[in-house]
């Protein structure tokens, strides 16, 4: 071996020495924290950081700069992070108690959880040199947004909640739901509210009497076996999801931080010990089970399934464009004649001053946990890519068709506008994945010589959150202006927020609120007695 190879040696092994070493401080430290007290520290520090000191000082002692939503801060702690804690924790071999000053983590001072997040940000700091360089950093930038992004948007808020019960929580997906659950729906969304409610204001309580609220009993506990687990079976499922994990990967799984949480399946964790007492160490979860989660559920249920919620995001896709946009026709998708067989045009179309301007081809996939954070997500979830690369082709197929006649049930305009619309923003913003799945696509097209440079219009890469905020500032002639703008190159892999922004493309001065009533999702909801308690509680 050369000179310079074995330097690339011995960096790369004294990388490895202090990747090693930063793992087992973390494992160490919190193998000497009791399970529950430390989760109830987690519970305590996201309460201070979230509004909500006035409860979580009854817990915890912290520096008053600790008592902070700011981002940026020093003293803030990432949700995110917390999520990497618990899995952590919770797979984690206990220490016997040994005698001395530090014979376990006290879990009642904040600086015990800025202690676990400072030797987690070390673990990730040395994974991150022995696994990134230049030629793959922009394919962690698609791994970070996977982790934090969802969190920034936040799950308690009406958007949210109205657009996942919308999808999967309706029709066959519902009938499913209970055949399995034994509990509808329209209860368990209820049950989980309440829950939610309940667990932000204290890290330990007791199963509420849902009688009160038309709720039984065995309902309850039909929704809590959905919701929660024993702290003891919590440890066994975040061991065997870790090992899953790392099957997938091929053996140890690479990165601490990109490991599966048992909190997006299981939120509430229940304690014998204390009377089978409920604790959420972040109450968000709850919601994102109830909401997002559903797709656990749907899955689970086969192919029927997810095409019925495939239709149901198409539905909800021209729902909102109809909605904020009302100039416009918003047509569902149309069958053609081609070749002797039918065609369908892209799942929205929408029309102005008697031209279609703009077409949208929707995209329900979601990615798998593994996919989500592979070192090369095209082929870890190639079959999610390639719904992406057949939607630009589909689009692209649309355009050929009206340019040619072939399509002529309505007049297209010229400058139409293609969109590929996805559930998750998951691709929206992924910039070398967007260029991989278009490159793919034109490989698709070269099949049909009919389909020329001109019908390969840029697509706009879009997520259904980001088209709800943007319709929030638009009218019609701001969104086809934003849509022209977003197909720029200099703006791919943008979010088409920044673009509006960055490009002043606001023709409301005020956000417009979300327009539906939560009452159509969930029935119930006008039969709580305080419904401007409820919405301050969902936009908090």
């Amino acid at each position: 071996m050369n000179r310079r190879g074995a330097a690339v040696k011995a960096k790369r092994e004294y990388g490895q020495y202090k990747r090693d070493r930063a793992r087992k401080t973390l494992r160490e430290f919190l193998s000497m924290a009791d399970d529950a007290d430390f989760l109830a520290l987690l519970w305590s520090v996201d309460a201070l950081q979230s509004g909500r000191e006035n409860r979580a000082k009854q817990y915890i002692t912290y520096p008053k700069e600790a008592a902070t939503e700011d981002i940026s801060s020093s003293f803030y702690a990432y949700k995110w992070d917390f999520e990497t804690l618990a899995t952590v924790l919770l797979t984690s071999a206990k220490k016997p108690p040994k005698q001395g000053r530090n014979k376990h983590v006290n879990c009642k001072v904040w600086v015990a959880a800025a202690q676990a997040v400072n030797d987690l940000r070390d673990v990730e700091e040395a994974e991150t040199a022995l696994h990134i360089d230049g030629a793959n950093i922009m394919l962690e930038m698609h791994r970070v947004a996977q982790r934090q992004f969802p969190w920034q948007r936040g799950y308690a808020n009406p958007q949210h909640i109205y657009r996942y019960l919308y999808v999967y929580g309706q029709g066959a997906c519902a009938e499913h739901f209970e055949q399995v659950h034994g509990v509808s729906l329209a209860d368990f969304s209820m049950i989980a509210l309440l829950l939610f409610w309940q667990l932000s204001e204290n890290p330990w309580i007791v199963r509420p009497d849902t009688t009160s609220v038309g709720i039984s009993k065995d309902t309850f506990n039909a929704a809590l076996k959905v919701l929660g687990v024993t702290l003891a079976e919590g440890r066994a499922e975040a061991r065997a999801m870790q090992g899953k994990a790392a099957l997938s990967a091929g053996g140890a799984i690479a990165r601490t931080i990109y490991q599966p949480c048992l909190l997006r399946q299981f939120p509430i964790l229940i304690n014998p010990a204390v009377g089978g007492r409920l604790l959420a160490p972040l109450p968000q979860l709850v919601l994102y089970r109830a909401t997002a989660g559903l797709y656990y559920d749907v899955v689970r249920g086969g192919t029927a399934l997810i095409n019925d919620a495939n239709a149901r995001f198409e539905e909800y896709g021209r729902l909102l464009i109809r909605t904020y946009l009302p100039r416009f026709e918003v047509q569902p998708a149309h069958k053609y004649p081609f070749n002797g067989n039918p065609v369908d045009t892209p799942d929205i179309l929408a029309k102005d001053g008697g031209n279609i301007v703009a077409v949208f081809e929707c995209k329900a996939t979601k990615l798998s946990f593994d996919a989500q954070f592979a070192e090369n997500p095209m082929e870890a979830a190639k079959g999610a890519y390639d719904q992406m690369t057949k939607g630009i082709f589909q689009l692209w197929r649309f355009f050929s068709h009206a340019r040619r006649g072939l399509f002529s049930a309505e007049p297209v305009a010229a400058d139409a506008h293609g969109v590929l619309l996805t559930m998750e923003t998951w691709f929206a913003m992924a910039k070398e994945l967007q260029a991989k799945a278009m490159d793919d696509a034109r490989q698709r097209a070269a099949a049909d010589p009919n389909i020329t440079d001109e019908d390969m219009r840029p697509i706009v890469f879009c997520s259904v959150s980001e088209l709800e905020d943007t319709l929030g500032w638009s009218d019609e002639d701001t969104f086809l202006t934003l849509l022209a703008r977003s197909a720029e190159e200099r703006f791919r892999g943008w979010s088409i927020m920044s673009i509006q922004r960055d490009e002043k493309l606001k023709a409301q001065k005020v956000w417009r609120k979300f327009p539906f009533s939560m009452e159509d999702v969930m029935p119930w909801w006008s039969k709580i007695e305080d419904p401007n308690a409820k919405t301050e509680k969902l936009t908090a």
